[in-house]
């Protein structure tokens, strides 16, 4: 994940991220939770690679949506954090995963790298399918019916999701969704 895990402290000239941000073969694939690179960085990264190379992902751990507290498994003991992070307990600063799931990565990518929601969705699923050789799914006759229904507010930069079809069989359904 490009900018996440680099190191604190990088050479001017030339580092990693510069190569991977200046490789056209390359793809750049981005965090876009708002803690592991800040929105600048996703903006700039979108800029540099466009919505066409850039992958977005999230880092949701197996604590994603629990409320904050500290929380122990065979890994260790971590703590969910009121903004969304999650750290290893006791400290402040090194990630443990993130409590923010794809569909905040989305709006994220809209909000910070002022990308069209259209953009920001395709980052998510479709570009990341292409470069690995996926075929592309689309609604029309002989398509594989793979989609999701959600709904938008932009106002508070969140996305709903209502229903995740796979294969034309519904596997999810929000409880309130109509």
């Amino acid at each position: 994940h490009l900018g996440n895990g680099a190191h604190a402290v990088l050479p001017r000239h030339p580092n990693y991220i510069w190569e991977q941000l200046g490789e056209p073969r390359l793809a750049a694939c981005i965090i876009s939770d708002g803690h592991h690179i800040p929105p600048s960085v996703v903006s700039s990264i979108v800029r540099a690679k466009t919505p066409r190379r850039t992958i977005i992902t999230c880092d949701a751990s197996g604590w994603a949506g629990c409320a904050p507290g500290e929380y122990e498994n065979k890994l260790g003991r971590v703590e969910v954090l009121d903004d969304g992070r999650i750290v290893p307990a006791g400290q402040r600063t090194l990630l443990a995963g993130s409590g923010a799931a794809t569909d905040l990565c989305v709006t994220n990518a809209v909000r910070f790298a002022n990308v069209s929601l259209r953009e920001a969705i395709d980052m998510a699923g479709a570009i990341p399918a292409r470069l690995v050789g996926l075929p592309e799914i689309a609604l029309r006759s002989g398509s594989r019916a793979d989609l999701f229904l959600y709904r938008f507010d932009q106002s508070a930069w969140r996305m709903t999701v209502l229903e995740t079809i796979v294969a034309g069989e519904c596997r999810y359904r929000a409880t309130s969704a109509n």
